[in-house]
C-alpha cells in the first residue's frame, strides 16, 4: 500500500513538472508571437514601397550583399504563406525596412524554441522509458506507431511534438490528441499559441 501510494506521488510531482515545462514552452512560442506580430505591423504602413536595396542597405548601414542575401531567405520562407511573388516580395522589404537582419533574428529564435522543446522532449522520453508499454498501446498514428496517446504524459509530450507532424498526416494526428485530451480532462490553455494543434483544438468543444 505504502509502495502504490509513493508511486502515485512520483506520478503528481511528475505530472506537475511537465505542466511546469509547457508553460516555459508556451512563453518561447509566445516571444516568437510578439517579435512576429511587432515586426508584421510594418506591412500595413508599406514603408519600403518606395525602397530599393540600395537604399535600405544605406539606411542601415550594411553591405548590400547582406540585405540580398536576407531577401532570398524572406523570400523562401514567405512564399511558403503566399503563391504571389510580388506580395512576398514587398512584406520582405518591409521587415528589411525595420530590420536588416530580420529573417536571421527570426531563425534564431525558431532554433532556440526547438532546442528547448527537443531537451524536454528527450527528459520526457527519458521518464517515460522507465514505465512498462502496455501489451497495445494507443498510438496517434498508428499504422506509423508514433506519437504515443496511452496515458496523460505522452499525450503532453504529442501535443508539444505537433509541430513536427507531416502536413499530410496533422488533421488524423490532431483528431486522435483531441480525443485522448478530453479523455484526460485536459483544456484548451495545455496547447501553445504558436503551436499548430491550436487551429484544431479551438475548433473543438474542449474546455478552455
Amino acid at each position: 500500500m505504502f509502495k502504490k501510494m509513493t508511486k502515485q506521488i512520483e506520478k503528481n510531482e511528475l505530472n506537475k513538472q511537465i505542466e511546469e515545462d509547457s508553460k516555459i514552452l508556451i512563453k518561447d512560442e509566445l516571444e516568437v508571437s510578439n517579435l512576429l506580430e511587432e515586426l508584421d505591423d510594418v506591412i500595413k504602413g508599406g514603408k519600403a514601397d518606395t525602397q530599393t536595396m540600395e537604399g535600405l542597405a544605406k539606411k542601415h548601414g550594411v553591405k548590400l550583399s547582406q540585405l540580398k542575401n536576407q531577401l532570398e531567405i524572406g523570400l523562401k520562407v514567405e512564399m511558403e504563406h503566399t503563391d504571389d511573388k510580388e506580395k512576398a516580395r514587398e512584406i520582405v522589404m518591409d521587415h528589411l525596412f525595420e530590420f536588416s537582419d530580420y529573417y536571421d533574428r527570426l531563425m534564431k529564435m525558431e532554433k532556440k524554441a526547438e532546442k528547448e522543446l527537443d531537451e524536454s522532449f528527450k527528459l520526457y522520453e527519458e521518464i517515460l522509458a522507465e514505465e512498462k508499454m502496455p501489451e497495445n498501446p494507443e498510438y496517434g498514428l498508428p499504422d506509423d506507431k508514433a506519437y504515443p496517446l496511452y496515458d496523460k504524459l505522452h499525450v503532453l509530450a504529442a501535443i508539444k511534438l505537433f509541430m513536427h507532424v507531416e502536413r499530410t498526416k496533422e488533421r488524423r494526428l490532431a483528431k486522435a490528441i483531441i480525443r485522448k485530451m478530453r479523455f484526460n480532462g485536459m483544456r484548451k490553455s495545455n496547447v501553445g499559441e504558436n503551436n499548430r494543434l491550436k487551429l484544431y483544438v479551438d475548433a473543438s468543444n474542449l474546455p478552455e
